[in-house]
């Protein structure tokens, strides 16, 4: 993980109040949704870009917001249904960046 993809992320994400972090080869999310911080770590498999990042909550996000839609039992979020949805390899920094999103508002709606 680059900081040059960390910064682009940042500044295509504003529009949510996002921020993105490096964590190890990671990324760090962090951002605010009905006054409760929401910490993510985004996750990227051995196929990336070939398949979606995954988004993991942090501990601590994961014990306050409870269980909500879309949870996995490993605190990982479900976003996209992978029988239907095939990730545009060929824009990686815009596919992590609809990853988040995703988490985004399937957080905001669950919340």
């Amino acid at each position: 993980m680059t900081d040059d993809l960390v910064n682009i992320l940042n500044q295509q994400l504003t529009d949510l109040k996002i921020n993105v972090s490096q964590k190890e080869e990671n990324i760090g999310i962090v951002f605010t949704v009905d006054s409760k911080e929401i910490e993510l770590v985004c996750k990227f498999p051995d196929a990336f870009p070939y398949v979606f990042p995954k988004i993991f909550l942090s501990e601590k996000t994961y014990n306050e917001i409870g269980s909500i839609p879309h949870i996995n039992s490993d605190s990982s979020l479900c976003l996209f249904d992978a029988e239907k949805v095939i990730p545009n390899f060929t824009a990686p920094v815009k596919l992590i960046e609809e990853t988040i999103r995703q988490a985004y508002h399937v957080l905001e709606a669950g919340i």
